[in-house]
């Protein structure tokens, strides 16, 4: 099983609102992870499969 790389507060505060080159996705661990843009948001994302198929939530 993978280790769970877990996002704190501390870590999204560092990430959040600083420009960088290109979309960024840091995985927590277990489907959930962050999408940083180009300009520093973030958004969360969930991705589970279902029937085999890979679906994703974004949130945020």
């Amino acid at each position: 099983m993978s280790e769970i790389n877990k996002l704190t507060d501390k870590k999204l505060k560092n990430i959040h609102g600083k420009e960088i080159s290109k979309l960024v996705m840091i995985a927590d661990g277990r489907g959930l992870s962050i999408l940083v843009s180009k300009k520093g948001s973030i958004s969360w994302l969930y991705s589970y499969r279902f029937g085999g198929k890979l679906s994703r939530i974004i949130i945020g």
